[in-house]
């Protein structure tokens, strides 16, 4: 029971969806490069608090398991998939800015090392419909070439723009309205093969509120997104290659060979006190419920405690609050 209580402690550090930025006004043109708020953010999700929650939920950890769960939560895929991320890195060098442009010519960006974005060509090539919602961080193709969000969008793939607030650091996947994966793990090879990072798949009998909850902030934020749009034309033969549907095949990579490897990915059976927020919507009240909640112990497990600005504290120190939330079902 203690290490259930420790995995789901971890997996509740990442259960939310991340967004960053300002609840007041849009952002001024100082602003960073990716963000694209236009207008005022108004606070508008409440809390999911649920007692005696019926639910499924299955840890996993970098570098270990994540690749072959994200891998696996895909290729499950029936009808849907609602993906957010915070951005696509290529694991062929495409996404590189050295050129002040990106991309790759269309027969490299086809054999793309990244095993998630074969997997999500086959899963647009079977029927599933796919929307990923991301930072726009101006990167333009460069001449001749494609890019790796090209060929998702000339592949059927619906890619919108974050704009709700100033950045979305989300890591999320929605699999046909049914099932959650959440985590801290970002779409680069160093965060999937280096990093200590921490999700978990959620489902069973009462997540239909969680799933309610989540559907309700992504489909918000997806209808203030612009869409990604391909600025290269391409000639009949490489629309040839980029729009292919014969099954990609992929390599899977090594876990990386350490002293310690997290345990693999197995499904818990919860029935306890559950509590799901994101940011900015309550952040800092919910964390403070949380805090004061506070009897004997507190465990922080967080990449990083900062200062520098109020409402970016509150969004790490938010991480921290699941763990109290775990720990505090066993009594501490």
């Amino acid at each position: 029971f203690f290490f259930f209580i420790i995995f789901l402690s971890l997996f509740l550090l990442s259960l939310f969806v991340f967004h960053v930025g300002t609840t007041t006004t849009a952002s001024p043109s100082s602003d960073p490069d990716y963000d694209h708020q236009t207008e005022a953010y108004k606070v508008q999700h409440k809390p999911l608090e649920l007692n005696g929650a019926k639910l499924t939920i299955a840890p996993f950890f970098s570098p270990d398991h994540s690749i072959d769960t994200l891998l696996d939560f895909i290729n499950g895929a029936q009808s849907s998939l609602y993906i957010g991320i915070a951005s696509i890195s290529s694991w062929s060098g495409c996404t590189s800015t050295s050129r002040g442009c990106v991309g790759c010519k269309v027969t490299t960006m086809s054999g793309e090392k990244f095993p998630v974005f074969q997997a999500l060509l086959n899963a647009v090539h079977r029927g599933v419909s796919i929307q990923i919602l991301t930072n726009d961080f101006n990167d333009k193709t460069c001449e001749g070439d494609v890019s790796l969000l090209d060929f998702l969008v000339l592949n059927g793939i619906k890619i919108g723009y974050f704009t709700t607030v100033t950045f979305d650091h989300c890591k999320f996947l929605m699999r046909d309205k049914k099932t959650a994966c959440i985590s801290s793990v970002n779409w680069t090879r160093n965060s999937i093969m280096n990093n200590r990072e921490a999700g978990a798949v959620i489902d069973g009998e009462d997540s239909a509120a969680v799933i309610d909850f989540l559907t309700k902030v992504y489909e918000g934020d997806w209808k203030q997104s612009y869409p990604h749009k391909v600025t290269q034309t391409y000639s009949k033969e490489d629309m040839d290659i980029i729009t292919n549907t014969t099954t990609r095949n992929y390599t899977v990579p090594n876990t990386p060979n350490r002293p310690y490897i997290s345990p693999k990915p197995t499904p818990i059976q919860t029935n306890g006190s559950f509590t799901l927020w994101t940011s900015p919507d309550y952040s800092y009240q919910t964390l403070q419920k949380q805090l004061d909640a506070v009897k004997k112990s507190f465990l922080l497990y967080i990449y990083q405690v900062s200062a520098f600005a109020h409402l970016y504290l509150c969004v790490c120190m938010r991480v921290t609050s699941f763990f109290l939330v775990g720990f505090l079902r066993k009594g501490h």
